[in-house]
């Protein structure tokens, strides 16, 4: 991407940051490979974008951090320097405050309607120098007619107030309000004997969740290996940070004053969280669910089949459907086209389907032909065929290779 960018952007270092005589903590912040979680998406290498225009006025620009391939620029005139978005695909530059503290108010405001947790918040105030994410939350708590107008002024503001050196009092009160006591840790903390039981019957648990997580805040994500036996799910067989798991991934975390254990499913909708007064009983689900009866398993396959072969044998036999003519090549495409999240390690069979389903989607096919108008289905089986007609050589081929793997 080397020869998108600007040739005026010129790579941030410290040494910059010195000529500008900008705040330390700042400087650490942007240099850092380790970050707050809460920057994960919008604080990128600014290796990861490119600025591809920028106004005569400008004599360089520095990236500091990049955002969907956008970046967010320290910009040099002759008057001075200042803050601004470059992007990488618009000939345009939107400048944003005069100041970092402008800046990172700019910043925190994205973060607060991202809802992130105030613990959150605080950690990364902390990590990048932030002094006013008191004054952030005041402002965004209060309604505003002209929302993105008001948040425009706002930064200026900051701009104004961070143009004069904090007081030593002004200082301690920005520490003393982004404190956060090791008692909001503690109260979260899944008790070392909850964790042992799981471990004991071969379960693997993560390292706890900082405090500043969005959803799990100091909670643990619980997965079942293939190797600790026990009951499987037949669409959740997949490989986790080198765990190979045939079963749910639980979270279990602490909600209010309850213990919440969060079901993530790669089939289906994600079943309600489950909650619990105290954590044993969370666990014994868990463990329950895992290594008892089948049944609590079972209940949590919400697709229409009840194994991985019952997928093969019907994707194969629509496909011999298909290469027959039994079914019209419409049906055959839409239908193997829905069966890739079920196929796991065998989808990349179907995946050229899902294309052709696209195209070939607004076909009436199944049942549902019961129910339409003689007429209308005579011209859109019409309009159908022509549509089919140049994708059955590319179709007839894919299903016989797609017959070949799976027998």
């Amino acid at each position: 991407m080397s020869d998108l960018i600007h040739p005026k952007v010129k790579e941030f270092s410290a040494d910059v940051a010195k000529e500008f005589n900008l705040d330390e903590k700042f400087t650490e912040f942007v240099l850092s490979d380790n970050k707050p979680l809460c920057f994960e998406y919008r604080v990128e290498n600014p290796s990861n974008g490119w600025t591809c225009y920028l106004p005569d006025e400008v004599e360089v620009a520095y990236p500091l951090w990049s955002c969907n391939a956008d970046q967010t620029l320290l910009c040099v005139d002759k008057g001075g320097y200042w803050f601004a978005r470059g992007y990488h695909d618009d000939h345009d530059l939107n400048r944003i405050s005069n100041s970092h503290q402008g800046l990172l108010a700019d910043l925190f405001i994205s973060l607060y309607e991202s809802e992130e947790t105030d613990f959150a918040l605080k950690e990364a105030a902390s990590a990048s120098g932030f002094r006013f994410l008191e004054k952030v939350l005041e402002f965004l708590e209060q309604e505003h007619e002209d929302h993105y107008g008001e948040c425009e002024k706002f930064v200026l503001e900051v701009d104004i107030l961070a143009a004069e050196p904090p007081t030593e009092e002004e200082l301690k009160r920005v520490e003393n309000f982004l404190y956060i006591s090791k008692e909001e840790t503690t109260k979260r903390e899944i008790p070392a004997t909850a964790i042992e039981s799981l471990k004991n019957r071969g379960l693997v648990v993560s390292e706890p969740y900082p405090l500043s997580h969005s959803e799990y805040a100091c909670g643990l994500r619980i997965l079942k290996p293939i190797a600790a036996g026990g009951n499987s799910h037949p669409f959740e067989i997949r490989t986790v940070d080198e765990t190979n798991t045939d079963g749910p991934i639980f979270y279990l975390f602490k909600q209010d004053d309850e213990w919440a254990l969060e079901t993530i499913l790669q089939v289906g909708s994600k079943p309600p969280i489950k909650t619990y007064q105290d954590v044993d009983g969370a666990i014994d689900y868990l463990i329950d669910l895992f290594f008892g009866a089948p049944d609590n398993m079972r209940a949590l396959n919400q697709s229409p089949y009840d194994n991985r072969q019952e997928v093969i044998d019907y994707a194969i036999t629509v496909a011999n459907q298909t290469l027959a003519n039994t079914i019209s090549l419409t049906e055959g495409v839409i239908s193997l086209a829905s069966l890739s999240q079920y196929l796991g390690p065998q989808k990349d069979l179907v995946r050229p389907f899902h294309g052709w389903s696209g195209r070939l989607s607004l076909f009436p096919v199944g049942d549902v032909r019961k129910r339409w108008n003689p007429d209308a289905l005579a011209k859109f089986d019409a309009e159908r065929d022509q549509a089919e007609a140049p994708l059955r050589a590319i179709v007839t081929e894919t299903c016989q290779h797609l017959i070949q793997q799976l027998s």
